[in-house]
């Protein structure tokens, strides 16, 4: 498959020609394309293995692992977790199980209050597996769980394969009550089948997608933090468990390891970012401004026609409006010409980013993205 992935549905072969336009104002302002090789992005993910000397709280039968036990990896562009039939002790209690398996979350390196999130997945399958994406609360603010909320953008246990749930927790509404509010939806093999798994949380409601259908919303009703606390910010979780109170209720088919879980991406959007910069007089674009990146070497540069000599300024911001870097020159001549802007830069991850290009007193402001 392709390292690398579209935005749009342009082809993109040895570069990216990268200017985007997102329905209903959702803004790109985070993602893992995993077009790289080995263990994922520590700028993005953290692996979480505290909760292993609690079992997690649901009677699980894997201990998670850190980074160097390989249960997460990236490869041929798939972020890979896998759930492993292997005796491993976690040091921070020394209690030994029969299973490993990773958990990988962004706190303190993704953390949004209102977003759209997508992740493109396969799931795995067999009895006694409890994959999962969702999202925790980053602060805690009304209280341990489920005081303070848990959004499921897609959970699926292997004892009923094909049917995927996406649901809510609160204080009011949880699993220990019965109260849980959700739905499910047994979807065309989504343990051979990739499919976009999405939620778009705003103020007034959270709702949730198989690929482009909506399977489920959970209405805030203006009733106070224990049915409605999702006005904090929160952070992503990727897992597989085994076993557990709702993965092990059927037991757990040990014929069936290592089961994976595979990742084509994830990306998270927002609405309404602000880019600082943005007060231009004229956003003419006869200028024929093409941004041109070369995605591994993490490098920008531009190609553009001016009618006649003039001063060139670009600037490049990341999109909450940290500046990176800019150029300035004059051109004696009018014509096409070129101008790089970042090359091989650290401090340039995959995500979204802005341009500021003006030429005398006339500026444009175009937004673009770097796998």
């Amino acid at each position: 498959m392709s390292m690398i992935k579209p935005i749009t549905n342009l082809s993109i072969l040895l570069f990216c020609i990268c200017s985007f336009t997102f329905a209903q104002d959702w803004t790109l302002v985070w993602s893992d394309e995993f077009d790289y090789t080995g263990v994922p992005d520590s700028t993005k993910w953290s692996f979480d293995v505290e909760g292993n000397a609690w079992d997690w709280g649901n009677k699980e039968l894997q201990n998670y692992t850190p980074a160097e036990k390989r249960n997460a990896w990236v490869e041929q562009g798939h972020l890979i977790i896998e759930a492993r039939k292997e005796k491993w002790s976690y040091p921070g209690d020394g209690q030994e199980r029969n299973f490993t398996s990773a958990r990988l979350r962004t706190i303190h390196k993704g953390d949004w209050r209102y977003c759209k999130v997508e992740v493109k997945a396969k799931l795995p399958g067999g009895r006694g597996t409890w994959p999962a994406i969702w999202m925790l609360p980053t602060d805690n603010a009304y209280g341990i769980w489920p005081k303070s909320g848990e959004l499921d953008i897609m959970e699926h246990v292997g004892y009923d394969p094909g049917r995927v749930h996406f649901c809510v927790h609160t204080e009011a509404y949880n699993h220990m009550h019965g109260t849980q509010q959700g739905a499910n939806k047994v979807l065309n093999n989504p343990l051979q089948n990739f499919f976009i798994y999405s939620m778009e949380w705003q103020e007034d409601r959270a709702e949730f997608y198989a690929n482009s259908e909506k399977i489920f919303t959970f209405a805030n009703a203006g009733a106070g933090y224990t049915k409605w606390p999702f006005d904090k910010r929160f952070h992503l979780l990727l897992n597989i468990a085994v076993g557990g109170s709702w993965g092990g209720q059927q037991g757990v088919d040990t014929t069936i390891f290592p089961v994976r879980m595979h990742i084509d991406y994830v990306r998270v959007y927002q609405k309404n970012v602000p880019i600082q910069e943005n007060h231009l007089k004229n956003e003419n674009n006869n200028y024929n401004v093409n941004i041109i990146c070369t995605p591994h070497k993490r490098s920008v540069s531009l190609s553009f026609f001016i009618p006649r000599a003039d001063a060139v300024s670009a600037t490049l911001y990341t999109i909450t409006g940290k500046k990176i870097s800019q150029k300035a020159t004059s051109f004696s001549k009018a014509g096409q010409h070129s101008l790089v802007l970042s090359k091989g830069s650290q401090s340039m991850s995959t995500g979204i980013y802005a341009l500021l290009f003006q030429v005398g007193n006339e500026a444009i402001m175009r937004r673009f993205y770097l796998k």
